[in-house]
């Protein structure tokens, strides 16, 4: 792996003690939706999220359909996916 001096490495803390913490309970909706936006404008090195949908749990089935809605969803804001199974 190459180093890169802007990137954060594993000993790099992704949270300064010069930041704020952002108390996400007290954001309207349109600012959640702007800091997802910009977070997604300037780049983020990965993102975890759930094939569930609402009501289902582990050990359900999940289709192809399924998956691609969710795919769907993230698809345009990735450089690259990788799915494990």
């Amino acid at each position: 792996m190459s180093y890169k001096a802007d990137h954060h490495s594993l000993n790099t803390p992704l949270i300064s003690a010069q930041e704020p913490l952002v108390d996400f309970d007290n954001l309207s909706e349109s600012e959640l939706k702007k800091r997802w936006l910009d977070a997604l404008k300037n780049g983020i090195t990965g993102i975890c999220f759930s094939l569930y949908e609402d009501g289902q749990e582990p050990g359900d089935i999940i289709t192809k359909e399924q998956v691609q809605r969710r795919i769907d969803i993230i698809y345009s804001s990735l450089n690259l996916f990788f799915s494990y199974y």
